[in-house]
Parts: structure tokens; C-alpha cells; sequence
């Protein structure tokens, strides 16, 4: 039987500083490399929120639709410099995230004060891993709103689950983890489906005897059902069902499972997950054995000694690999692998531990008293649940978003389920090898992107005040005034880009200017319809790209030019389509 643990004021000041510390660390690299492609969408989709258009019917949203909700809130502060303020969003965000990890040692028994630190140092890992220190820019996306959403469940599930003889009915995480369900497909819709199948696993194969219990199972199933039931009653009263289907699901669908994504965007997932795999796994065979060794058969050299060797050691192996991988310029070679070991690493446990788990099922072994048992398989399904977004979009970003719970769950794994209080000699020396590792990547990602030359966007748009390169600021500065000159405030147009980081040109100036849903054209992705263009004299058309295609486009759709720059043109309907 465990109980929640009452951390002493010491380890909340430290959760509190290290949280704070990490939205400080976040908030520094906020300004850096403004992504018109994936933020100019995040930005146009929020500032048609903030304006009162509606999602689905007039902007078009392929990511659910919690997310410009949510960010229409931010946008309504300020319009000029938004896209900052979305990221110090996110960074609030990932540092909630953060904190609620570290909140997981009230789960665990005071007596374990080596897998507290252990708990830490996985959570301090995730930080150094993220992929806006290693050399892309920082993207608000719905995975970290859905992430947060997913340990608030997990710090629930772990009070519920540990109150074993409570006969108390504890309404607070009832509605909560009911309520976050509920939200959490409409926020990302892979990670919510896989949210909501592992919550329920969970949920229905622990067999508990107290009545307390079965009645918070069954409310949270009714307040989930009801609240999924409010949301599709909200889309189908403003007509929006049958789009929402289209653009959240079938879209998508069309677009990633299309033969033309093996080509130059090699978006083909299936190969490359299966590579990951074959990459990493007899690495983390060998991990596996190495550490069980460690920890089960040298009993000699288990002392506090041996553990700061291993710990003193690690730190010399990232100071060799950070200096080595600076004088190669390797330092992004090491980053892509070490987050698909770790990746892999997790998944392989995650797999063991559900296996493990559904044989107790079957064989009819009561696992309700195994606390430890318990919080890993809670840790495995949600680790899997989030890592299911790298597919189809395989890249570091998605990876990163998945990945705390399964960089927390491997040495857990490894040591939780024992009565020791100190954490084993391999559980020390791999978790601070991967925490040295990540911070060597760390050091040389964020030194290259400190020493990157960058310039200030002065002038008043979405995103001013974001440091950009100097051939970038060249682009966005001429976009933005050829725009300023041709367009009134409250003008609406038509728009003919997609391509290159054009997604924000709908919302220039910090108002949505886009009369169809589709600010951008996508439809060179198979699958994903043309955007509507107009058929009424006088309606007018921006057209991105340089002048072959501005003047093809016009000639192509019948629209008279008006004026044109090197990036894009203004061309008018004069006859009746």
C-alpha cells in the first residue's frame, strides 16, 4: 500500500526554482529564427480566431481546434509581436510539463530518495533534449497543450490508483481526468484517441474490490462521454461536422499515406520508424544487459564510491563528446541519434511492461497491490500514447513532444519495483550518461545558435521583434510592405501561396485578410483540395512566387495583374469567370 507522500519544503522550493528555471531557460531563446512556413500558420489561424472568424468554415485548421482557441487568447493582448508572446506561451507550457513531472516523487515512497533524483535528472534530460536548442526554431504546437494535458491525467490516475482502501470519492480527479479526455482529441487527435484507449486499459484491468473506486471509474466514463458529447453537439449546431472530418481526418489521411510523399519530403513513415528501430535496438539490448549486470550480479563494487565513479565518468564522456563533436561539426549527428535511442530505449520497455502486464491479466494474478507495478504501466501507456504523433511526421520536433514519459519510464523501470532506497550502480550510471550526452548536445546546439547573426523585425507585424537572418528579414520586410501598400485594414482577399514560408501573409499586419478558408495553397500535396478562388469581378489575388509564376498563375485563372516585386503580385478579376 503506498500513500501520497508529503514532500518536505526543501524538494517544493527545488521543484518550484528548477520549473522556474527552465521557462527563464526557454524565455531566452524566444526571439530566435522566425518559421513563416509552420508559425505563419499558427499565426494566421489564431489571429482569424481572435478577428471572429470561424474555424473550419473560414480558416481552415488541420490540427484540431483547442489550439487556435487557445492561442486566440494570446493574440487579443497584443497583434504586433505575437508570435513571440505564442512562444513564451509554450514555454510556459513546457515548464507546467516540467513541474509536473517532477510533482510524480509525491507518488513514490520518501524511502526512495534515489529514484527522486533519478525522476529529476530524467526531467532536466527532456529540457536539454529540446529541439529548439539543436538548430530549429520553436514551434507553440498543440502537442505541448496535449502533453500537459496527458501528466495532469498521469499525476491523477498515480493519487487515485495509490488510495487503495479510501473510501472516500474523490470528485476532483473525476472531472478533471473526465474533462481532459474529453478535450484532449479536439487538441491532438492521434495522442487523444491513444490518451483515451490506455486511460480505460488502465483503468478496467486494474481489478480493485472497494466501491469507491468502481464509482470514480464510472463517472469519469460519464463525464467523458458527456464531454465529447458537448463538443460534437457545439460542431454540429454551427454546421462544422462535416468539415471538421475533413480537415482534421481525411485530409491528413490522403496527404501522408500518398505514394508522392516517398519522394523529396520522404514522409514515407513506416521505412523510417522501422530504421529507427533496427538502428537503436541492439544498442539498447546491450544497455539492457550491461545495466542488469550492474545492478543484479557486481554486488561488490555497489557502493556510494562505485556510483561517483560512474557518475564522474559520464561527465569526462560529455565533456569528450562535446569537444570531439565540436572540432567535427557533428554535434546535430549526435542529437538526431541519442533522441531515437532514447525513443526506442522507451518504447521497448513501454511494449515489455504492457506485455508483462496483460499475462498477469490473463493468468489471473492480482496486480492491484503492486504499487510500483502500477505507476509503470500507467508511465508506459501514456509514454506510448504521446510518442504515437511520429507517425507520419517522424521528424525531432514530434519526437521531443512524445518523449518525456518514456525518458522518465526506463529507469524507473529498471529500479522502481524494488525495496532498495537508493538507486542501483547501472540505473546511476546510464541515467547520468544520457543526462551528460543530452547536455553536451545541449552546449553545442545552443552555442551555434547564440553566435548565429541575426537581425531585429522592426516593423509592425506578427512577429516583430523576432531575430531572423539577414536574407530572411530582406524577405519578410519586402513581403510585408508590398502587402502594406496594396491591401486596406480591412480588406479580404484571395491567396495563392503555400509555397516556401508563406502561411502568415493572411495576417500581415495582425487582421485576417483571407476570404476562402484556405489562406494557403497546400494542394500540391496529394489529397488536398485547390483553394475556392473567385468567380466576381473586382475580387483581387495575391499570388506568391517569383515573376514565371506570378505571371502563369494569372494567366491560368484569368486574373489581370496590378503590380508585382520579386516575391509576390497583385492581380485583379476583371471578367466574369
Amino acid at each position: 500500500m503506498s500513500k501520497l507522500t508529503n514532500l518536505p519544503l526543501r524538494a517544493v522550493v527545488t521543484d518550484l526554482i528548477l520549473s522556474v528555471t527552465t521557462f527563464l531557460l526557454l524565455f531566452s531563446f524566444r526571439k530566435f529564427d522566425f518559421d513563416g512556413g509552420h508559425e505563419g500558420y499558427l499565426l494566421t489561424t489564431a489571429i482569424a480566431q481572435a478577428d471572429g472568424y470561424q474555424i473550419y468554415k473560414e480558416y481552415f485548421s488541420l490540427y484540431g481546434s483547442i489550439l487556435p482557441w487557445t492561442q486566440s487568447l494570446v493574440i487579443s493582448v497584443s497583434r504586433f509581436g505575437s508570435a513571440i508572446n505564442l512562444r513564451i506561451l509554450d514555454s510556459l507550457i513546457i515548464a507546467l510539463i516540467f513541474f509536473l513531472i517532477l510533482n510524480l516523487r509525491r507518488f513514490i515512497s520518501p524511502k526512495k530518495q534515489g529514484v527522486h533524483r533519478i525522476l529529476i535528472l530524467s526531467a532536466i534530460t527532456w529540457i536539454l533534449l529540446a529541439y529548439f536548442f539543436n538548430g530549429m526554431s520553436q514551434h507553440p504546437w498543440s502537442s505541448t497543450i496535449a502533453l500537459a494535458m496527458q501528466l495532469v491525467i498521469v499525476n491523477l490516475l498515480f493519487w487515485m490508483l495509490t488510495l487503495q482502501q479510501s473510501k472516500r470519492i474523490m470528485y476532483l480527479p473525476i472531472f478533471v481526468i473526465g474533462g481532459l479526455l474529453s478535450i484532449l482529441p479536439f487538441t491532438r487527435l492521434n495522442v487523444g484517441i491513444a490518451t483515451l484507449i490506455s486511460t480505460y486499459l488502465i483503468l478496467f484491468t486494474f481489478s480493485k474490490s472497494n466501491r469507491s473506486y468502481h464509482f470514480a471509474r464510472a463517472r469519469i466514463l460519464a463525464v467523458n462521454i458527456i464531454g465529447i458529447a458537448l463538443f460534437i453537439l457545439h460542431f454540429v449546431l454551427n454546421g462544422l461536422i462535416s468539415v471538421l472530418f475533413e480537415q482534421s481526418i481525411l485530409i491528413p489521411r490522403r496527404v501522408f499515406t500518398s505514394s508522392w510523399m516517398v519522394g523529396p519530403e520522404n514522409w514515407n513513415a513506416i521505412p523510417v520508424i522501422t530504421r529507427y528501430f533496427f538502428m537503436s535496438l541492439p544498442l539498447v539490448v546491450i544497455v539492457i544487459l550491461l545495466v542488469y549486470i550492474l545492478n543484479r550480479k557486481i554486488h561488490l563494487i555497489a557502493t556510494n564510491m562505485a556510483k561517483y565513479v560512474s557518475v564522474i565518468s559520464a561527465i569526462l564522456l560529455g565533456i569528450f563528446m562535446a569537444v570531439f563533436l565540436h572540432v567535427a561539426q557533428r554535434g546535430f549527428w549526435l542529437y538526431q541519434r541519442l533522441i531515437v535511442f532514447v525513443m526506442v530505449f522507451g518504447i521497448t520497455i513501454s511494449v515489455l511492461l504492457i506485455v508483462r502486464h496483460m499475462m498477469k491479466i490473463f493468468t489471473k494474478v492480482n496486480t492491484s497491490n503492486e504499487i510500483a507495478h502500477v505507476q509503470l504501466v500507467v508511465l508506459a501507456f501514456f509514454g506510448l500514447s504521446g510518442i504515437v504523433q511520429i507517425y507520419p511526421t517522424h521528424d525531432p520536433r514530434h519526437i521531443w513532444w512524445g518523449l518525456p514519459l518514456l525518458i522518465l519510464l526506463v529507469p524507473l523501470a529498471l529500479d522502481l519495483p524494488k525495496s532498495l532506497p537508493k538507486i542501483s550502480l547501472g540505473t546511476t550510471a546510464y541515467a547520468t550518461t544520457i543526462l551528460v550526452l543530452a547536455g553536451a548536445v545541449f552546449a553545442l546546439g545552443a552555442q551555434e545558435s547564440l553566435s548565429s547573426r541575426r537581425v531585429s523585425i522592426d516593423f509592425d507585424s506578427p512577429f516583430k521583434g523576432m531575430e531572423v537572418t539577414p536574407e530572411k528579414y530582406i524577405k519578410l520586410k519586402s513581403e510585408f510592405l508590398f502587402l502594406k501598400e496594396h491591401l486596406e485594414p480591412n480588406s479580404s482577399v484571395y491567396f495563392q501561396c503555400g509555397v516556401d514560408e508563406t502561411h502568415w501573409l493572411a495576417t500581415f499586419d495582425g487582421r485576417y485578410h483571407s476570404k476562402s478558408p484556405w489562406f494557403v495553397d497546400l494542394s500540391f500535396y496529394p489529397g488536398h483540395p485547390k483553394p475556392q478562388y473567385p468567380t466576381k469581378v473586382g475580387d483581387q489575388l495575391i499570388i506568391c512566387g517569383d515573376s514565371n509564376r506570378q505571371s502563369k498563375v494569372a494567366l491560368e485563372l484569368g486574373f489581370a495583374m496590378i503590380a508585382k516585386s520579386k516575391y509576390l503580385a497583385i492581380a485583379e478579376l476583371k471578367v466574369k469567370s
